[in-house]
């Protein structure tokens, strides 16, 4: 993908999201599609996440449901495979509206957010 992104004319960097090499309040908008269940500590990762994000920022992360039979054969898939997939159901039944069946949670930034694993259980 970033050598696509290369031959695009866009700029790459290449490194884990939970060390981030990017300083305070960087991006207006941050968007996590279909990745988060792959981030090895998801809980540092957000925090990172929130920490390159300007006050008024956007952090958009989009999951596929767990809840829905073709996600759980993927997941399984993933697992046999050895990939590192952690996913959280999402706390209500309610869906997203997408073709997919996607989840979607939009985050703003407030200086009061504590991000924890328990804000996605």
């Amino acid at each position: 993908m970033l050598e696509r992104a290369r031959r695009k004319g866009l700029e790459t960097v290449l490194a884990e999201i939970e060390a981030m090499p990017f300083g305070d309040a960087t991006f207006v908008r941050i968007l996590l599609m279909d990745a988060f269940h792959h981030v090895r500590d998801q809980t540092v990762a957000l925090r990172e996440l929130l920490r390159v994000l300007k006050p008024d920022g956007r952090l958009v992360i989009e999951e596929p449901d767990i809840r829905r039979l073709p996600v759980k054969i993927v997941a399984a898939l993933e697992r046999l495979c050895l990939m590192r997939s952690e996913r959280w159901k999402p706390r209500t039944s309610s869906s997203s509206g997408s073709p997919s069946g996607a989840t979607l949670t939009s985050l703003s930034r407030a200086p009061r957010v504590r991000p924890s694993a328990s804000n996605f259980a």
